[in-house]
């Protein structure tokens, strides 16, 4: 095989170009790649920060919600409890009511002697 030293030099030129172009094209397609693996992230993450909000704010009513019904019930319970107290304070009473004559009378006969 005769080679001309010009036609080899044409030839590695050729090569060359083409490796140059070819890696031009793989470095776009690249790039294009990078974009919209950046655009995909980028949106994964407005999505979980949405999705994050909505759980706290729905997380943060059912607090609510449970922690209004927790003193909704307590505030029966207090009424509950108080009624309680007040019968049972006007029953004493009453009894106290009911025996204070005799008591009376029976401090007087103490002190008087009779």
């Amino acid at each position: 095989m005769d080679y001309n030293r010009g036609e080899l030099v044409e030839s590695e030129k050729s090569l060359i170009e083409q490796i140059s172009e070819k890696e031009g094209e793989l470095k776009k397609k690249n790039d294009i790649i990078c974009e919209e693996a950046e655009d995909i992230i980028s949106k994964a993450r407005k999505q979980a920060a949405q999705i994050l909000e909505t759980a706290e704010r729905e997380g943060k009513r059912d607090a609510d919600m449970v922690y209004d019904q927790h003193m909704q019930a307590l505030s029966q319970d207090i009424a509950s409890i108080q009624r309680e107290g007040n019968r049972e304070a006007e029953a004493i009473r009453a009894r106290g009511e009911r025996n204070l004559s005799g008591a009376v009378s029976k401090i007087i006969s103490a002190v008087t002697g009779l």
